[in-house]
């Protein structure tokens, strides 16, 4: 039996292209045969390409975000049909999960078409799916309770971590940054999302040191723009609640690797 990991190219996507590659790595030391296939994310017309790659195996594995071919997920309610005609175990792993009671912060009218193509592409993604993987339980709850997947359908397998990281000792690294105590960290490709604006609001409960990390362009977004706007308003509550005694805010480019 031979698999195949679906996933877009690092130089388009940085998160799942690099969270797939380990995947992929740690699979095939268990003995396990499977493959890597790319596309470009944004690009429908290079995941049409690799469709008829996927005929020799037996099992697909994609790994799923609702924007990643673009076009506001758009794409998708043609690609999941054609790999479905290919009559192959299909695994799709969902890295978000929106539930249609989530508050969105935008015009009425785009919120409302965001989460119904939500909607459909979640009700597509049931039908087309043998397994469904997702990181948290909570996401397997939504899927059950919100959108009526089989429950046996869903497994719950948590965000791996690397075990080949060099680690630098916590009281250590305090000692350079000249931090004390308790310290809370953001970090990450922090977008509107990620709800990072909602913890600085609350900075003064909280105390000690936040430290809001990021890469001031974004490391895993098509639009800069929306990751530099976030930054600023972060940046704005800190300044208008005289937060800047609790919150430090370290702006840096990080290699991928």
């Amino acid at each position: 039996m031979k698999a195949v990991m679906i996933s877009p190219n690092i130089e388009s996507e940085k998160a799942l292209s690099i969270i797939s590659s380990h995947i992929v790595r740690r699979i095939k030391e268990r003995g396990v045969e499977i493959d890597s296939v790319h596309y470009t994310a944004g690009n429908p017309s290079s995941f049409l390409k690799i469709l008829p790659k996927l005929k020799k195996y037996d099992i697909i594995h994609l790994q799923h975000e609702y924007g990643l071919l673009g076009f506001y997920g758009l794409p998708f309610f043609f690609i999941l049909p054609l790999m479905k005609l290919l009559n192959k175990k299909i695994v799709i792993s969902m890295h978000t999960i929106l539930s249609p009671n989530e508050k969105i912060d935008e015009n009425f009218l785009k919120g409302f078409l965001r989460k119904t193509l939500y909607i459909f592409q979640n009700k597509l993604i049931n039908f087309v799916s043998d397994i469904i993987i997702v990181n948290e339980q909570f996401f397997k709850d939504i899927l059950i309770d919100k959108y009526k997947f089989s429950e046996n359908k869903i497994k719950i397998i948590p965000q791996g971590m690397r075990d080949d990281v060099n680690l630098t000792d916590k009281n250590k690294a305090k000692k350079e940054l000249n931090i004390s105590g308790n310290l809370y960290l953001l970090i990450g490709n922090l977008t509107a999302d990620s709800g990072a604006d909602l913890i600085l609001k609350q900075a003064g409960k909280i105390g000690e040191t936040i430290i809001f990390a990021t890469n001031p362009k974004g490391a895993n977004t098509r639009n800069s723009k929306k990751v530099e706007d976030y930054i600023s308003l972060n940046k704005k509550i800190v300044k208008k609640n005289k937060f800047e005694k609790f919150v430090r805010f370290d702006l840096k480019e990080i290699p991928n690797d």
